[in-house]
């Protein structure tokens, strides 16, 4: 099969356009967060420019190798190898420096891995390929407690404790348990019903922490002081402007500063020191206080798009696997958007995820852009419903 650089005459391009226009975006307003560290860097727009830019064509070629050749029967034999990999790279952050109060980067020459975002994507791609047997083949629950999940529990043990990256391991958990709510059979009834009451519970559990009672139960945790001091933040993101929450406070007066058509694309203040990584976590208040609700609708626009066809794709999909590779992008990019936007605006403690397709990172937009390469690949060819004798 020849591989297209660009998606065929009877092909939906929704998706595509979405991510090109998001890429595209993303990249002018990395190089204006970027003008802040010229500073301590006199070249820090080029080169964050080129960065951006050299990985938005990568992770293009990546969508569009697997918008062209996905295909999940033929991943099944590879799933126990990619397994063993992606545990030895998620181990091996452990052997270098914590950035940001977190073990989660390999660091290369030029750039950083980080595999928990391969695990994102992988997860997905994993349940898709292995979940639909249970239904087809009518094993026990005890199958699905025993093997796949003994294998995410020790992912989510590894990036929660050991490299201390809370908000990347919820993102993992909240995927995993969205997925499980399309798995079909009676065997499944019980373990559906204790997922939703685990949504029910991260609910009562995120307005318990942020209530006084809340606060006091937060303080005697033995977590890192950091990490108390987001939820401090979120309560009153008022109360530390010169310590923990100088972030927040000025993500605020940049986010109030945006306005109906904020200061101009360039132009703003913020970005020269008030707000630490603005290239990266805190660009969404940077973007609104350039560009306004105009930047807001821009990005709500690009992501509306991705949503309606992969929701409605989900809906007319028969095949098991592809739905829930459908549903866990939505996922996957719905989860990322909340807490990444409710974090930089105290709605929610922080997280330090990245606002998907926006944010400067190399892993992150690899990762994102090649799962909605796959989804491409499926929206355009649909499966049809799963057969046992030809999957298992």
């Amino acid at each position: 099969m020849k591989f297209h650089l660009f998606p065929g005459k009877k092909d939906d391009k929704m998706i595509y356009y979405a991510v090109v226009g998001l890429s595209v975006f993303s990249v002018l307003m990395v190089a204006s967060a970027s003008v802040g560290y010229t500073s301590q860097q006199s070249d820090a727009v080029i080169y964050n420019l080129l960065r951006q830019l050299i990985y938005f064509v990568c992770g293009y070629l990546l969508m569009m190798f697997f918008a062209n050749y996905f295909n999940l029967k033929r991943i099944r034999p590879f799933l126990p190898v990619i397994t063993l990999v992606m545990s030895l790279l998620l181990l091996a952050t452990l052997f270098f420096p914590e950035i940001n109060g977190a073990k989660a980067w390999i660091p290369l020459p030029y750039f950083s891995i980080q595999p928990s975002e391969l695990v994102k994507v992988f997860v997905i791609v994993y349940m898709a390929a292995y979940f639909p047997r249970f239904y087809y083949r009518q094993l026990k629950i005890s199958d699905v407690l025993r093997y796949p999940t003994l294998i995410f529990v020790f992912w989510l043990f590894v990036v929660a404790y050991l490299q201390s990256d809370l908000g990347t391991a919820m993102v993992i958990m909240l995927i995993v348990a969205t997925v499980m709510l399309l798995l079909q059979g009676k065997m499944f009834r019980q373990l559906k019903s204790y997922t939703k009451l685990f949504f029910v519970g991260v609910f009562v559990v995120l307005v318990f922490v942020l209530t006084p009672l809340g606060i006091a139960f937060i303080k005697i945790l033995p977590l890192p002081e950091y990490q108390k001091q987001r939820f401090y933040m979120t309560v009153d993101p008022f109360s530390d402007q010169f310590g923990y929450g100088y972030a927040i406070f000025h993500s605020l007066v940049a986010l109030a500063k945006g306005g109906l058509l904020g200061v101009g694309y360039g132009n703003s203040v913020k970005k020269f020191g008030y707000i630490p990584e603005s290239r990266t976590d805190f660009i969404f208040p940077i973007i609104i206080e350039e560009l306004g609700v105009i930047g807001l609708a821009i990005i709500l626009i690009g992501y509306g798009m991705m949503f309606y066809i992969l929701f409605s794709s989900s809906i007319k999909i028969k095949d098991e696997g592809s739905k829930i590779i459908l549903v866990g992008t939505i996922a996957y990019l719905f989860i990322h958007f909340v807490l990444n936007i409710g974090g930089v605006s105290a709605l929610i403690p922080l997280t330090g995820v990245p606002l998907l397709l926006i944010s400067s990172g190399g892993s992150s937009t690899l990762c994102i852009m090649s799962l909605l390469g796959i989804c491409m690949n499926i929206v355009n060819n649909p499966p049809g419903a799963s057969d046992e004798s030809d999957q298992w």
